[in-house]
Parts: C-alpha cells; structure tokens; sequence
C-alpha cells in the first residue's frame, strides 16, 4: 500500500470515528430527553443541573439550527451576502429533511468552534437528579421499560445519612440510584432471535456464520452504547385524603418534602422542571424577597434566571456556598455573579474617581476588576483575594473596606468565593509582574521564515464546502450501489454539479482547499471562463465562480 493510500485510509478512519462518536452523542441525548420525559410524565420532578443543561441545550441548538437554517437558504437562494449554490446544494440546503443536509448539520453541530455563540448545545447532563412519590414509582419504570430501555437499581440508601444540612427526616425519602440503559444487553439477542425467526428453518444454517458475525459485533458495540444514571428521590411520606392528591403530584400543599433538600448553592440549580414546565423550587421561592405568594414575579423570575443561564452567568443564592460548588460551576464555563458587596465591573475609564488603578498594588487595571459596595474604589481579583486572607488584619476577619473603613457584615463570604473561583482562573495582575523571575538566555537572532497562515472560512463558507464533501459522499454511495446494477448508467446517476460563489478571497480559498481536498488535483484541463472545474474520483464535477477570484494564487 503506498503513502497515499495509508493516509487516506487513516483518513477514511477518523472520518468514520467521528461520525460514529457524532452518532453516539445523538442517542446519549435522546436518551437523557427520554428518561426526564418518563419522569415528568410519571408525575414526579427533575431539579439540579439537569433542568439546567436541558435549558441550556434546547434553547442553543434551536439557534443553531435556526442559524444554519438561515446559512442554507443564503446558499441555496443567493441573498444578500451569502454563497450561490445550485443543484445538489441548493437542493440540499433548501430542503432540511435531505440526507445531503443533514449530513451537514451533523458534521458541523457537535464542532463547537463553529458558531461558538450556540457552543451550547453541546452541553448535556451528566446524570438526572429526579423526585417522585412511591405511589407512582412503578408507572415511572414501567414507562422506561416500555421504552425497551434497560433498567438497573445501584443503590437504595437514606439520605438523610450523608447529605450536608438536608431538610430530610429519617425515612421520609429513598435515593434510588438507577442506571438507564438505552441498549440493553438482551436486546442483540432479541435482534439475533428476529432475524432467525425471519428466515425458514431449513435454511438458517446458510446463514448461520453471517448473523453470528452480526451478533459477535452487536455485543461489541454494546460498551460504547451511551446509558444514563438516575438519582431518584423517593417520598414515602403518605399523601392527604382526597381527590387533588389522588393523582400523586408531588407539591409543598401535599406536605411532601421539597427539592433540593440541602442549602441551595447557585440559582441556576434551583429550578424543577414538571410535567407543567420549568419552575421555581420552593428554597427559591424563599430566597428571592416576594416570591412565595406572588406568580407573577415567580415568572419574572424564572425568566431573568433562565436568560442568566443563557449567558453562562450563575448567581449565588447564599452567601457562603460551599467552595467546590463555585468551583465546578466555574470549570463548567460560567462567571459567578451576586456577591453580597463585592462587584465586578468593567475596564478603567468608567468615570470613577481612581477607577483606573488598583488600591492596593495600585497597577492598571485593564480589563474587568472588582469593587466594593460602600466605595469606588477598585482592585485587581487577585489583590483583593490576598487582602481578604493575608495580613494582619484580613477582610475576612475584619469585613472593613480597606478604603472607606465601613463594615460589610458578611464580606467573609465573598472572600471565600473569589478564592475558589480563582483556584480555578488564575488572575495574573500588574502586582504579579514584579515579582522577580529567572533570567531567560538570549535568543539567537534568526530571520523569521514567513509561514503561510490558512484563513478561517466564514460559516456560510464552511457550511457550503460540507455540502460539497457530504455531496460527494452520497455520489460516491450511489455509484457503490449502482455499479453492480446498471454498469452503464452509474456516471448519470452520480455526476452531481455545485455552484458557489465565495464573498472574498479567504472564501475561495477555502471552498478551493475543499474541493482539492476530494480530488486530490486541480483543474480538469479545459477551464471555460466561467468557472473552474475540480473532478473528485470522477464522479463529482464542482464549479467555482471566478467572479470574485481575481486576487486568488
């Protein structure tokens, strides 16, 4: 095999392995979306992080696809700045449900630098905290194993044994960890026992090797088949007499316990999600001032947090959360906001007196810093980090403000969240640079060799080169399953045209790269004015208008 041939084939590889990972994060998604749906529908609650990511999932590959949407059309219609395509990429654009497109969608959906705005939607819960009543337990497994899902109970225990400063009593809830599976491993031999049941008796032994090849990778696949864990919290409290808690709905009135049954650390983890929507828990009913007996500011609420979320703020909902709380929502992507006095607020120039030099070390402050209530004046994160535990005298002992000497009763608290977030961010400040370093040897002084760098093609530019590969991809898919049939017709059934025409230069670039990328050579020799052609395994002839092309090597 020749160096060509092995790296296509490493090539041919990867691609494969990251349809199939791309595959196996679809199912892992659905599957999450279908057990919180069996919970809900069942009667009982999600809360925690997983009402969270869901939020946050839904609403970004909304917009994703929305985005790509509008890409596709641009493409396919040639609007206002945007790429013209014809034929089989107009086509596939303009058609969401074709195979070309979708193929598209999903090479460029799970990429997270591409339209990093929506970077959400590949965000998805690690588990499922749940909550239902006993009375409605069997109804929630047995919705799961209608689902042909495989369910399996890890653990019974009490809660009220480990759980930190929890509201629960002895006995009042199980926490029934399950696994959810969404193949489970009787199901290849149900598969194995349907596809013999399909085949006469007395000609099964034909076929025996190959469903047994089939069987032996079926099970080999199993492994890597995503599966989900369930914390399910059980009430075993008994319900009230009468009809409007036959149904067994969990809710306060019923005078079942309500979760999160711990102090509640951030608000963003406050929410439940039932078969009614997403809500607030009652921890947070009591925290926002005003909230308990009013719906309507229960729904501002609920939307002020649900649009924090979406830009990766997560607000304190207590003033000393435990530090590796903070810590795992800041490894998680957000900025931790609601400090009791201190603020964070933007770069030097805000028209504050001194705003533009720290108190303490007294460098620039160039980019976002913090403050505290009483005062303007302002610090660097790290330095007012080291003031409130370094020293004679730390804030953290003190709660004094280093400048207007006022008394913040609980200061203690920020202190202790700015220092978990930046166990995790180090902030290097003007303070740090002084501190001495060891000497760094010279360099010897050589010309810089100038290095070609490749342009990062635009969405729309992207989008219209998958069309391209995924294009050749299905004409290379229907010459395989032609050629044995109809030899003669295979390059009618297989020649596909694309024309696209790039905004710019990078552009063009970037659609040419693609293009050769699948042919492996450039023009085909006789190139009209109009455009120039790229053969790929003559099968796919693309154009590439020249229009804009005039500065292109």
């Amino acid at each position: 095999m020749s160096t060509q041939e092995q790296s296509d084939a490493v090539s041919d590889n990867t691609e494969t392995l990251n349809i199939h990972k791309a595959a196996m994060k679809r199912c892992e998604w659905k599957l999450k979306v279908a057990v919180i749906n069996a919970v809900t529908e069942s009667g009982g609650m999600v809360f925690g992080g997983a009402v969270r990511d869901y939020w946050i999932h839904d609403q970004n590959a909304a917009a994703f696809y929305e985005n790509v949407g509008e890409i596709g059309k641009g493409i396919a219609v040639g609007g206002p700045g945007a790429a013209a395509a014809g034929a089989a990429g107009g086509a596939a654009a303009a058609d969401p449900e074709d195979p070309v497109m979708r193929s598209v969608v999903c090479s460029l959906y799970n990429d997270a630098e591409f339209m990093s705005q929506n970077r959400g939607r590949c965000v998805m819960p690690y588990d499922i905290d749940a909550y239902i009543h006993e009375t409605r337990l069997k109804d929630l497994l047995y919705a799961l194993r209608l689902a042909r899902f495989g369910v399996t109970l890890i653990s019974d225990t009490d809660p009220h044994d480990y759980i930190p400063h929890t509201t629960l009593l002895p006995g009042q809830v199980r926490h029934q960890r399950y696994r959810v599976y969404g193949f489970p491993t009787s199901a290849a031999a149900r598969i194995r026992n349907a596809i013999n049941d399909q085949i006469p008796l007395g000609f099964r032994a034909v076929f025996e090797g190959v469903i047994g090849e089939f069987y032996k990778n079926l099970r080999e696949t199993l492994p890597a088949f995503p599966s989900v864990a369930l914390d399910l919290m059980v009430s075993h409290v008994p319900l009230p007499a009468g009809s409007m808690f036959a149904s067994g709905l969990l809710s306060a009135a019923a005078g079942q316990p309500m979760p999160p049954f711990a102090n509640l650390d951030m608000e963003c983890n406050g929410l439940v999600l039932t078969r009614d929507g997403i809500g607030l828990s009652e921890h947070l009913k009591a925290h926002i001032v005003g909230a308990r007996d009013n719906p309507m500011r229960q729904q501002r609420e609920i939307q002020r947090i649900l649009n924090e979320t979406l830009e990766w703020k997560a607000r304190l909902a207590q003033p000393e959360p435990a530090a590796y709380r903070v810590r795992k929502m800041v490894r998680k992507g957000y900025r931790v906001v609601g400090f009791k006095y201190a603020q964070e607020v933007g770069g030097s120039g805000d028209g504050a007196a001194g705003a533009d030099r720290c108190l303490i070390c007294h460098g620039d402050l160039a980019g976002a810093h913090y403050k505290l209530d009483c005062c303007d004046a302002r610090y660097h994160a790290r330095c007012l980090e080291r003031a409130g535990s370094l020293g004679q005298n730390p804030l953290k002992e003190s709660e004094t403000c280093p400048m207007c000497r006022q008394h913040r009763e609980g200061l203690r608290g920020d202190m202790g969240v700015l220092s978990a977030i930046l166990s995790v961010i180090p902030v290097v400040t003007d303070s740090d640079s002084d501190a001495e370093a060891p000497p760094v040897p010279p360099v010897p002084q050589v010309a810089p060799v100038a290095q070609p760098v490749p342009p990062v093609p635009p969405p729309a530019a992207r989008v219209a080169a998958a069309i391209v590969q995924s294009t050749a991809a299905a004409a290379a898919a229907r010459v395989a399953a032609l050629s044995h049939l109809a030899p003669l017709r295979v390059r009618a059934h297989s020649e596909v045209v694309i024309r696209y025409t790039p905004r710019n230069a990078d552009e063009a670039r970037a659609a040419l790269r693609s293009l050769q990328n699948l042919g492996g050579s450039g023009g085909s020799g006789g190139s009209s004015g109009s455009g120039e052609e790229i053969v790929a395994n003559g099968n796919l002839v693309a154009e590439v208008s020249q229009s804009r092309m005039s500065d292109v090597d």
